[in-house]
């Protein structure tokens, strides 16, 4: 599922997320949950480009659900609640966001 939800953020099939190109795929998965379909973000059309005009637009800010994740998080909060985690990939994700955030805190000082 992760490597579905990868393939269908990178749009411009380049191998690496950008920024912009994560954003989007966030903002996608949090539209379709709000509208209650969850799942993944749209299937991209046939020539690469995210399904629907609605994947092309910025989202004006706070639209998300809240505010942007801070420098270093993992996963913004909204993404962990959708994803219905079971317990021990509960404490896997703590333990990775523990290990950037000690990571970036060496690295920024």
């Amino acid at each position: 599922m992760i490597s579905q939800i990868f393939d269908q953020a990178d749009t411009n099939r380049d191998g690496c997320l950008s920024k912009q190109e994560l954003y989007l795929a966030m903002q996608s998965q949090q539209a379709n949950n709000q509208r209650g379909r969850g799942g993944p973000p749209p299937q991209n059309d046939a020539y690469g480009a995210p399904a629907g005009r609605e994947a092309n637009r910025p989202h004006p800010e706070g639209e998300h659900g809240g505010p942007p994740p801070s420098p270093g998080q993992v996963l913004p909060d909204f993404i962990v609640q959708s994803l219905d985690l079971t317990e021990r990939q509960t404490r896997q994700l703590n333990a990775l966001q523990s290990d950037v955030t000690k990571r970036l805190a060496g690295i920024l000082t």
